[in-house]
């Protein structure tokens, strides 16, 4: 490209979470991205971004970030919920902790914030039970090679 581009980005926010959930994901033999797709297995890690806040005085991307725990059976469901909290809440108490990136590469949060742990909210199909939890969380601006 010719014109003049930012020599800095933050890594998004989705392909932190998604990549920091997938080794919890495969341990259950389930599946994490940012849509469920047909035959996609449960229990499923839906991952969306809600909000982005670009803040340049301390060279981080804030995002606020949510994470719908899908499975077949509410218990399921509550145990998923539960245990993909709690490695959500690693990076709380562990910031800087480097993620490997799906596609490569490395990553980190500065911080990480949680707004609400898993919350019971209704899904489209009744075969499927889904809790909800918000995470914010300041994704450092990283020099593009």
């Amino acid at each position: 490209m010719t014109v003049e581009l930012h020599d800095q980005e933050a890594t998004e926010a989705e392909l932190l979470v998604i990549s920091w959930l997938t080794p919890f994901f495969t341990e259950l033999s389930g599946g994490v991205d940012i849509k469920r797709r047909a035959g996609n297995p449960l229990p499923f890690g839906l991952v969306r971004e809600v909000s982005n806040v670009e803040d340049y005085l301390q060279s981080v991307s804030k995002a606020i970030v949510s994470v719908h725990w899908l499975a077949p059976t509410e218990s399921d469901c509550t145990s998923v919920s539960r245990n993909g909290h709690r490695r959500m809440s690693y990076l709380l108490h562990n910031p800087q902790t480097d993620v490997p990136l799906v596609g490569g590469g490395t990553g980190y949060v500065e911080w990480l914030d949680v707004d609400h742990g898993p919350i019971w909210v209704d899904y489209a199909k009744d075969q499927i039970f889904r809790k909800v939890s918000r995470y914010e969380l300041a994704l450092p601006y990283n020099t593009i090679q």
